[in-house]
C-alpha cells in the first residue's frame, strides 16, 4: 500500500489552481465539494482524501491519483503518493506554483 506526503501550499482559489494544473498541462481535473478517497495505480482506494484529483491515468503509468486537500484555512494540501514524489514533489510544486502565480496576475490584470 502507497504511502502518502501532504505538502501545504499557498493555493487558496480553486479556479486558478484548477487554471495552473491546465497551464502544466493536466486538463483533466475532477473537483469536489467533499473530499474523495484517492486510488492507487494498482486501483485500490486509499485513505488520503481530496478536492481536487488529477487522476493517475493523466499522470501516466504506474501512478497514483494526485490531490489537493482543503484544509479548514481554506489553503489547498498535495497530497502525493511517496512513489510519485520524485515526479511530482518540492520541484514539481515550485513550478505550479510559478503557474499559479501568472494566472493570478492575467486575472488580476
Amino acid at each position: 500500500m502507497p504511502q502518502y506526503q501532504q505538502i501545504d501550499t499557498s493555493f487558496d482559489d480553486l479556479e486558478r489552481l484548477v487554471a495552473a494544473l491546465a497551464d502544466m498541462g493536466l486538463d483533466t481535473v475532477e473537483t469536489y465539494h467533499h473530499s474523495q478517497r484517492l486510488v492507487s495505480w494498482r486501483g485500490q482506494r486509499h485513505s488520503p482524501r481530496a478536492h481536487v484529483i488529477v487522476r493517475a491515468r493523466q499522470l501516466g503509468p504506474e501512478h497514483s491519483d494526485l490531490g489537493f486537500y482543503r484544509k479548514p484555512d481554506g489553503k489547498f494540501q498535495v497530497v502525493v503518493s511517496e512513489d510519485d514524489m520524485s515526479d511530482f514533489g518540492e520541484e514539481w510544486i515550485a513550478r505550479l506554483s510559478s503557474a499559479y502565480d501568472t494566472v493570478v496576475r492575467s486575472v488580476a490584470s
